[in-house]
């Protein structure tokens, strides 16, 4: 008897062990089919993110649509005045075209392609955008400058734009 509660501790033992050892590891799932994964994934190759550049007309001001913060990566503008001005669509817009659930969000980096550094770029927001910048910078985008801006959904009504410190080019 004595053997068999031995033998049976020594069997729990190396079944919870296992279980430790086992749900620690990443599963190798093969090919994930379908746009939905739930599982952690590893890119070893890197990861090349598309959607093309989107170059708007140049002028004194502009303004974004939906379809050009969700299909697009990078939006290049060139600005003619010292100070312009871009308009960005409502959050309810941008939500509904590709930010469908609290929480996705869509990044862009954008371009003021002006030739001097003196064409300024101030971003407008509309009904529902709320705008955060880092700290030590501002609304501002000078000319020849990139700057990464992330788009947050946080309600179905509701956007979170925060901009990053401006990238020299």
């Amino acid at each position: 008897m004595k053997n068999f509660i031995v033998g049976a501790l020594i069997i729990g033992l190396a079944i919870v062990i296992g279980f430790v050892i086992v749900v620690n590891r990443p599963i190798q799932m093969g090919a994930s089919s379908g746009p939905t994964h739930y599982n952690q994934e590893y890119f070893y190759g890197g990861l090349v993110q598309g959607g093309g550049i989107n170059t708007k007309t140049a002028g004194t001001s502009t303004t974004w649509t939906a379809t050009d913060i969700c299909d697009y990566s990078v939006i290049k503008w060139v600005p003619v005045n010292a100070v312009n001005t871009t308009t960005l669509p409502t959050a309810l817009a941008i939500n509904s075209r590709c930010l469908p659930q609290d929480g996705d969000f869509k990044d862009i980096l954008f371009w003021n392609a002006s030739a001097s550094s003196t064409g300024t770029t101030v971003f407008t927001t509309s009904t529902g955008i709320t705008l955060y910048v880092a700290s030590g910078t501002n609304a501002i985008v000078d000319g020849t400058n990139f700057v990464p801006i992330r788009f947050l959904r946080t309600a179905t009504s509701a956007t979170r734009m925060f901009i990053d410190k401006e990238l020299p080019k």
